[in-house]
């Protein structure tokens, strides 16, 4: 499955297909309350501690850039890149899969799969 994801000669990276969202558990921001000193409450938003990493994958013999939470770092810590990868491209749906490619492989895919 992941060979599929990385197939050809292009150099891409796993981009985020949404801002602000971990690639491993998918944790976004959530929202809240800020609480002043005389209990007033105002809505606010807790975002994820979002980190951009380069790992490498041995099987394909390169990095791989993800954008991942300290929470998802410590995931694939325990599980292996290898691992991670195989749970986002079988978490990912078909169709976001293809937003996640430069625009030239975009192409490519969509032309391979369209036959």
């Amino acid at each position: 499955m992941i060979a599929f994801l990385f197939d050809n000669d292009y150099h891409y990276d796993i981009l985020a297909s949404m801002s602000k969202q971990c690639q491993i558990l998918g944790t976004r921001a959530s929202t809240g309350n800020r609480v002043s000193h005389s209990h007033r409450k105002t809505r606010r938003r807790f975002n994820p501690n979002l980190q951009t990493k380069r790992y490498w994958v041995p099987s394909l013999g390169r990095h791989v850039t993800l954008t991942v939470s300290v929470k998802g770092m410590k995931t694939i810590d325990r599980i292996g890149i290898e691992a991670a990868l195989a749970r986002i491209r079988r978490n990912t749906p078909d169709r976001l899969e293809l937003t996640k490619f430069d625009p030239v492989v975009r192409k490519r895919v969509t032309f391979r799969e369209t036959r």
